[in-house]
């Protein structure tokens, strides 16, 4: 970006996960080792996607739209966009390395007081952002942004609506919510668990997505579609209704620290699992999510897909009970 000249039209290519994958610590207030164990705390902080962003990108060379400034000499700049972030915060995407940034030195010092991350920062920040030298992020009104543009290529909303396609080809009666699932795993399983309960009769899919929160007890392998999955199940438990079955899996193809892009789960799980002496509470509670679904053969494998649109929830209702 920086070599970029007079005359030269720059496109950049922006999707879900490039955070992790073009890091440049904003020196000299950090280097990569602080920076990567800053982010270790962010992730397992229960800190929304919006709010770790908003830290990253102020402690980033390069995310903020601190690349865009760097492409400033440029003629134009078009940014197109793969989001896996809210409908409307697309610069959040990859933390937005080409885009005007929304949020504020105000907003990251919030952050960090909400969920106690000064301890982690290095000193170099903290005294910075009391001298009120830690540079802002790149703003709407920043010369170096005057001659670019951004369009959204694909999101969630995307997915959701090819899910429902496929289903109606296979002769169901299929329908998407509207709005993304997000807050909590906890919210979503009430969000989740109503659905099922209040189905009219009949085969029914309904295609759900977004990305919930969640703050794993313990580093182990599984990820927050499967742990909304093993929730739904133990919410549902012991609740006589008519068959459902559910799959919770990342549209990446990988569901946080597990080899797994999710899980399904339906009204047989947790006998299955009581069965092989599979405990839901301890999977939860270490963070296993993953090898409790791989014990019960029932963790969602696709390998890496090539794109981030958030995660993919499938709810069908209407299963005659204990079939999938």
């Amino acid at each position: 970006m920086a070599s970029a000249r007079p005359g030269i039209d720059v496109v950049a290519l922006v999707s879900g996960g490039g955070s992790a994958l073009m890091a440049a610590p904003l020196a000299p207030f950090v280097n990569a080792a602080e920076k990567s164990a800053l982010h270790r705390i962010l992730v397992i902080s229960g800190a929304p996607i919006g709010a770790i962003n908003t830290v990253r990108k102020h402690l980033s060379a390069v995310k903020g739209g601190r690349l865009a400034v760097a492409a400033r000499r440029a003629r134009s700049l078009t940014t197109l966009t793969v989001s896996d972030v809210d409908a409307g915060q697309e610069d959040d995407a990859a933390s937005g390395p080409t885009v005007a940034d929304r949020t504020t030195l105000d907003d990251f010092v919030a952050v960090v007081d909400r969920y106690g991350l000064a301890p982690s920062l290095p000193v170099r920040v903290l005294e910075a952002l009391r001298a009120g030298r830690l540079p802002e992020t790149a703003k709407k009104k920043d010369p170096a942004l005057r001659r670019s543009a951004a369009e959204v290529l694909l999101r969630n909303a995307d997915l959701r609506q090819a899910a429902v396609r496929a289903g109606l080809t296979r002769g169901l009666a299929a329908e998407a919510m509207p709005t993304e699932v997000t807050g909590t795993a906890e919210t979503a399983v009430e969000a989740v668990a109503r659905a099922i309960e209040g189905a009219p009769t009949g085969l029914r899919l309904l295609v759900l997505g977004g990305e919930v929160r969640t703050a794993p007890a313990a580093p182990g392998a599984g990820g927050r579609a499967q742990e909304l999955a093993l929730r739904l199940a133990m919410r549902m438990r012991n609740l006589s209704v008519r068959g459902w079955a559910f799959l919770a899996a990342g549209s990446d193809g990988q569901d946080g620290s597990s080899p797994a892009a999710g899980a399904f789960v339906d009204a047989t799980t947790l006998d299955r699992a009581r069965a092989l002496r599979l405990d839901p509470d301890k999977a939860l509670a270490r963070g296993e999510t993953w090898r409790f679904f791989h014990r019960l053969g029932d963790d969602f494998v696709t390998g890496p897909t090539g794109t981030n649109v958030r995660d993919l929830y499938m709810l069908l209702t209407g299963l005659p009970r204990h079939e999938r």
